[in-house]
């Protein structure tokens, strides 16, 4: 561990980040386990770090740190890091431990009950509750402990029941404990550039015990426990498990099962597990051996680690499926290969992004994004992420397709909130999994460009929270918001490129299930910038202030006023919120004439021009959207119970109107004003509610039907 603490002080300060410069080994050792488990070793999210540790050493103080991994699970997760460091000498106490434990669920406590012994100043424990009563949490608490300390198998196995059986403080808080040769295990898969082994060989339990399949002869055999001992040892950390779909993920239920067996029931092993899979470019047999080339496990490394940590003293067979890769291409190979590895494993939970990390249109996502200059990581590990600053120096070329699939779908389809809110359904499931990367013709220059947003993006969220000027609301939504200005932008864009979604969105509006289908399609195809990265930063700076003055903030404070104890994290998890409020914002702007004059500059001064033929694409598509609509499902997310009681109340309007005016009101009377939103009769007028007689319309019910929507929706800020 000692080497990867030293590595990360140089990485730190080679990006002239002071944070670790005089610091103590246990706030190295945060830093370390971080940047490669969370980040997969990548020092363009350094300032992550920094935004989710707040390290104040002292006795009261154990959390120092909490970050979200990524997990197949739908339920929110939060890892709260606990680091415990020894020097050499030092002995390791289980009673430090429990203490450290015990002191971060008193914290806990004290945060829910308003009463503190132990001040929040310095605790990152305020940072992540952010205004939320913990006894209202809505996911799980990790609360895990770091240590750079490796104990014997044994003496781990025991002090993790040990940890696990503590009784937490709340129903939703779990504990765990991570060792120094885990981590270590971890960074050296990351930075391996290995894709498989080259050449090994192991040992069958007999020989010409096995059977062939296929006409490349694949063959289902056994395997001896000690040769796939040796092979872990030797490759485990290089290749061994580049092909699998994850890393080995702890489940104390499994894994205990699998030590009894390995330890004590060698002999019955081969009827209690499911054994290996293999795949290879080409093997032989000589014997009792089956030699290898270019070989992976694709399933079972929970199997190959357990065994090559455990000791045993009595070899066994385990049951070993060899398949030599039969394809021809590159592609038909990776998809090949990933079929195999999904279909095959079903013993754990598997992260979503690592199950998709093979696909066909992942490696075309890849291969198409370098094209645009751009590193995408795949799979956690691939190609090793924390090398690739050298080819891609700049923090706009490397990604991760989670990452990018989040930008796309916060920004192009336009669910900022589900984006924040639930990430992993993005690659669960298969529906939205489809309208972010499914088959279609896509210039990936755009990708590029919400890349190189939101490398501003952040620059410009991380220059706010130093501005001493700047206000706590400021703050609050722009370290909580970044999908929301995506989304926000990316709408801005849409409506700048055509009038005919304005028009769409104009009739039926944001809130509708047609509105909100057309405003979250495919609605242009082409760059949104006509400027490369070096050239951006003023522009995109004047877009975020703008993005958070005119729509941002003032949605916020307009739902504030319904609910005081609205918080910035909150806010941003509701796509609701964004469709009402900075949605409609958006559009009433571009429903004016002429567009506000700072908008305009910006969009002038950074934006693409379309040709002819883009003009003629994204007609198509915003006309292709609007027919589409009519078959897609309602998403309860888009409905607006708002908008809901101000249909009502017009609809009661309406009706009270006597028969015998000559002028009334209709339906498409009452759409329009359900779109628009108007506070005043001015804004009846210049938005155009009412297609027919809109002057005598306005003088008989233009100042109640104001008054009504001000009733339900407060006036414009």
């Amino acid at each position: 561990m000692e080497k990867y603490i030293d590595d990360i002080k140089k990485i730190c300060k080679k990006n002239k980040l002071t944070d670790l410069e005089g610091a103590i080994n246990e706030k190295a050792l945060v830093y370390s386990y971080a940047f490669y488990h969370y980040f997969s070793g990548d020092d363009d999210y350094l300032s992550d770090i920094q935004d989710h540790t707040k390290f104040y050493k002292d006795s009261f103080n154990s959390a120092q740190a909490y970050f979200e991994p990524e997990d197949a699970s739908a339920e929110k997760i939060i890892e709260v890091l606990i680091p415990y460091y020894l020097e050499e000498n030092e002995p390791f106490e289980l009673s430090e431990i429990n203490y450290r434990i015990s002191n971060t669920q008193t914290m806990i406590g004290q945060i829910n009950h308003s009463h503190y012994t132990i001040s929040l100043e310095n605790s990152i424990l305020k940072d992540l509750f952010d205004g939320v009563d913990p006894k209202d949490f809505d996911g799980q608490l990790v609360l895990k402990v770091i240590t750079n300390r490796t104990l014997g198998f044994d003496e781990k196995q025991e002090l993790i029941n040990k940890i696990k059986a503590t009784t937490p403080t709340y129903k939703y808080i779990t504990f765990d404990i991570v060792f120094g040769d885990d981590i270590e295990e971890e960074i050296a898969q990351l930075t391996s550039d290995k894709k498989y082994v080259d050449h090994s060989e192991l040992t069958l339990d007999k020989p010409g015990n096995y059977l062939t399949y296929g006409n490349e002869e694949s063959i289902i055999t056994n395997i001896t426990a000690k040769s796939l001992k040796d092979n872990y040892i030797k490759y485990g950390k290089a290749g061994l498990f580049a092909m699998n779909l994850r890393f080995y993920v702890p489940n104390k239920k499994v894994d205990e099962g699998l030590e009894l067996s390995i330890k004590s029931k060698g002999e019955n092993f081969w009827y209690y597990n499911n054994g290996i899979i293999i795949v290879c470019d080409d093997f032989k047999i000589d014997g009792d051996k089956v030699i290898l080339t270019n070989f992976s496990i694709v399933n079972g490394g929970q199997t190959t680690r357990m065994i090559g940590v455990i000791p045993f003293a009595n070899d066994f067979a385990i049951p070993c499926k060899i398949i030599k890769n039969k394809q021809e291409t590159p592609e038909e190979s990776f998809k090949f290969i990933s079929e195999i590895a999904e279909a095959s494993n079903t013993q754990k939970p598997i992260r979503s992004t690592d199950v998709i990390a093979n696909r066909v249109e992942q490696r075309m996502l890849k291969d198409n994004m370098a094209k645009q200059g751009v590193f995408v990581q795949i799979k956690k590990g691939d190609v090793a992420m924390a090398n690739a600053k050298e080819n891609y120096p700049a923090p706009w070329q490397k990604t991760k397709n989670d990452e990018l699939g989040q930008l796309i779908y916060s920004g192009i389809i336009q669910k900022p909130g589900s984006t924040k809110n639930a990430k992993d359904k993005i690659f669960s499931d298969n529906r939205k999994y489809q309208l972010i990367f499914g088959p279609s013709k896509i210039d990936f220059g755009l990708y590029k460009d919400l890349l190189i947003l939101r490398t501003y993006y952040k620059k410009w969220s991380n220059e706010v929270k130093k501005d001493a000027g700047a206000g706590a609301v400021k703050k609050g939504l722009a370290k909580n918001g970044m999908h929301f200005f995506n989304a926000a932008i990316m709408l801005i864009y849409k409506l700048y490129y055509s009038k005919d979604l304005l028009a769409t969105l104009r009739t039926y509006g944001p809130t509708t299930k047609k509105g909100a289908f057309v405003m979250g399609s495919r609605t242009f195809d082409h760059r949104i910038f006509k400027h490369e990265y070096e050239d951006l930063k003023v522009g995109c700076y004047e877009m975020f202030e703008l993005v958070f003055s005119r729509y941002i903030n003032k949605a916020f404070d307009t739902l504030k006023k319904f609910d005081s104890t609205l918080v910035y994290s909150n806010f941003t998890k509701s796509d609701k919120n964004y469709f009402t409020y900075v949605a409609q914002l958006i559009i009433d702007d571009f429903l004016g004439t002429p567009l506000v004059p700072v908008l305009d500059n910006i969009l002038k001064d950074i934006s693409y021009v379309e040709n002819s033929t883009d003009i003629g694409v994204t007609k198509n598509l915003v006309d292709q959207a609007t027919v589409d609509s009519d078959l897609a499902p309602v998403d309860d997310e888009q409905i607006d119970p708002l908008n809901e009681k101000l249909k009502e109340k017009l609809i009661e309007f309406k009706s009270n109107i006597s028969k015998s005016e000559n002028v009334k009101l209709d339906n498409t009377d009452l759409l329009a004003i359900l779109t628009c939103k108007p506070r005043s009769q001015k804004e009846l007028l210049e938005y155009g509610c009412f297609k027919t007689h809109p002057n005598t319309k306005t003088k008989k019910y233009g100042q109640a039907i104001a008054d009504i929507v001000v009733s339900v929706y407060g006036p414009k800020q």
